[in-house]
């Protein structure tokens, strides 16, 4: 009787794992220079790889494009945190966020910065928009047009672009910078709650 066994290798799929991680490092960094820049050449260049090794891993250029949304929430710690539930989590949430990303910042500027970091705000904006409404109470002494008001500003002050003006216009650091929009974030949100019933 001929069996096969099946082989399994943790140092391989570890290989695997970093080499595709190489990939699409040099795919958010190539991406400052706009989407056009990303061909499987010029990421085989930047990541310092053969352009069948870039192939074995991703068939395509949008293949790579399509992993990039994955990586960068892997690199921010994304994946493994519980989405918060109140206005106080959302900028515990920032807080830590931000911090993070001071620490990757020239691994991600390149992917936050491109057309193609706007189309997956865009494309992520209704899902970010009602998981900030669900988070929000019901006893807010706000209108619905105040109520949908203070949710775009809860999600405006939760972005990257945020944190990139408090450092650019006022010489911030992420860390204040952080500090700053965790701030606006908690006191907005208390700021509308309905006061409690007197006994």
């Amino acid at each position: 009787m001929n069996t096969k066994r099946s082989y399994h290798s943790n140092v391989r799929d570890k290989t695997k794992s970093a080499t595709r991680r190489q990939i699409l490092q040099a795919v958010a960094k190539l991406l400052e220079g706009g989407i056009a820049e990303v061909t499987v050449p010029a990421v085989a260049r930047t990541a310092a790889l053969s352009i069948s090794t870039v192939y074995r891993h991703f068939p395509s250029k949008q293949a790579m494009i399509d992993a990039l949304p994955a990586y960068l929430a892997e690199q921010l710690g994304l994946g493994i945190k519980a989405l918060p539930t109140t206005p106080d989590e959302l900028a515990t949430m920032v807080q830590a966020l931000y911090a993070d990303m001071e620490a990757k910042e020239s691994l991600l500027r390149g992917a936050l910065l491109s057309e193609f970091a706007s189309d997956l705000r865009q494309a992520a904006r209704p899902q970010r928009l009602q998981m900030i409404d669900s988070l929000l109470p019901a006893t807010l002494a706000l209108d619905e047009a105040d109520r949908a008001r203070l949710r775009n500003t809860l999600l405006v002050l939760s972005s990257s672009a945020v944190i990139r003006a408090y450092k650019d216009y006022l010489d911030l650091t992420w860390e204040e910078a952080a500090e700053n929009a965790a701030w606006a974030i908690r006191t907005l949100a208390r700021a509308t709650l309905l006061p409690p019933e007197e006994p």
